[in-house]
């Protein structure tokens, strides 16, 4: 069996269920998803989230102790607290992409965030048909679909937030800036005609005092509906601009437009840290 921790929001639980979905079918064996680190007290030093893939067509399996139990003999709030070079059969990620990630042979956990394609790349159309949303969309997103559909749509996304109300988050990630989005939204009008922004964001009404250069913007606001619904909505655009988010980065990577151009921000983590391994191929990083 593959067992993969989750953390993180939406966005990451996608990137840790896809890697540990590749290796489950690389090995024919069934995973399993541990949700100990998001049900524990994070006391500050990190955002708190909770489990999220039932919004999507994941094949969900919850680790409990039996499972956890393989991989170090104790109980699963040891295992939350492992250290990753004592415990056997743990992978963890490390900074970049682990060369030894197919190397590895079941049972093994996965303890890391998995931010590259390559990980992955090769069950595309299977995580295309999983991560989709469980159920329809409620009537705000319908209309918003339907203005896409009319529309040469780009969607942007700007995330703040715990980006800036987190000291960790904000520290560790930091927001880009709002010279990047005047930048990329200066760049993909050279190269799409007419085209409308569709905005998604955490905080919408500075959006909206903010976002206030020339072109067109629709600001989407469907707070009250779930994380995959704006998900499903960026993925629908034909163009992408993300934030240095794992949520819009999935956005853009579901999106199956053949022509899409996606742009991304060059300072995904605002410490010095590697982060060539996170980008799409042919994503124009600004």
């Amino acid at each position: 069996m593959i067992v993969v921790k989750l953390m993180g929001g939406l966005g990451n639980q996608m990137f840790q269920y896809a890697a540990g979905r590749a290796l489950a079918i690389k090995h024919n064996v069934p995973l399993y998803v541990d949700e100990s680190f998001l049900k524990a007290d994070p006391n500050g030093a990190y955002t708190q989230r909770k489990p999220e893939l039932a919004q999507l067509k994941t094949k969900l399996r919850t680790a409990g102790s039996s499972e956890l139990a393989t991989f170090d003999g104790r109980n699963f709030f040891d295992l939350l607290l492992m250290r990753e070079k004592s415990v056997k059969n743990v992978l963890a990620e490390g900074d970049g992409f682990n060369t030894e990630f197919f190397n590895v042979q079941p049972p093994v956990y996965l303890d890391g965030f998995w931010q590259s394609e390559a990980y992955f790349k090769a069950i595309r159309d299977v995580l295309l048909e999983e991560f989709s949303p469980v159920g329809e969309s409620g009537t705000k997103a319908q209309e918003y679909l339907s203005l896409i559909k009319q529309a040469h749509p780009v969607s942007i996304h700007v995330r703040r937030g715990d980006y800036i109300s987190n000291a960790a988050a904000a520290g560790f990630h930091g927001f880009p800036g709002l010279g990047y989005y005047r930048k990329a939204t200066d760049l993909i009008q050279t190269q799409v005609k007419d085209c409308v922004f569709f905005v998604f964001s955490d905080d919408i009404a500075w959006c909206r005092e903010n976002l206030n250069w020339p072109g067109k913007f629709v600001f989407v606001d469907t707070k009250s509906e779930l994380a995959a619904t704006d998900l499903c909505l960026m993925k629908s655009c034909r163009h992408n601009i993300i934030a240095n988010s794992s949520y819009s980065w999935w956005g853009a990577w579901l999106n199956q437009h053949p022509d899409k151009k996606v742009i991304a921000p060059r300072n995904w983590f605002a410490a010095s840290r590697s982060s060539d391994h996170i980008y799409g191929y042919n994503w124009s990083v600004i």
